[in-house]
């Protein structure tokens, strides 16, 4: 049996999703570093920014698949966008507050 929204028809668009998330936090490294503002490590700041960005891809195109079967309204699918935005701001801003040198 399967589930409504087909999963496995919908895997080949993830994979493309989770490997077009990946140019995000790389465009991000190459500013930081002609900014001469690299991070202290680089590659786990990479990583976290792609889960992050991958993952928040990820619940887009889940609501938006589910919205397109019926199986969730509209209102439902903006609010999940909205509260998956949220969380990876919120994350970008606690990340760079914690890295700050205080004098």
């Amino acid at each position: 049996m399967t589930s409504p929204l087909d999963f496995a028809s919908f895997a080949p668009i993830l994979m493309i999703v989770w490997f077009l998330a990946l140019f995000v936090p790389l465009g991000e490294l190459i500013a930081f570093k002609y900014g001469r503002r690299l991070p202290a490590r680089p590659m786990l700041y990479v990583a976290s920014r792609y889960l992050c960005i991958a993952s928040l891809f990820t619940i887009f195109g889940i609501a938006q698949r589910a919205y397109f079967l019926g199986l969730i309204s509209l209102s439902f699918e903006i609010f999940t966008g909205f509260v998956a935005v949220l969380a990876v701001v919120s994350a970008t801003f606690a990340g760079r507050l914690a890295t700050q040198v205080r004098p």
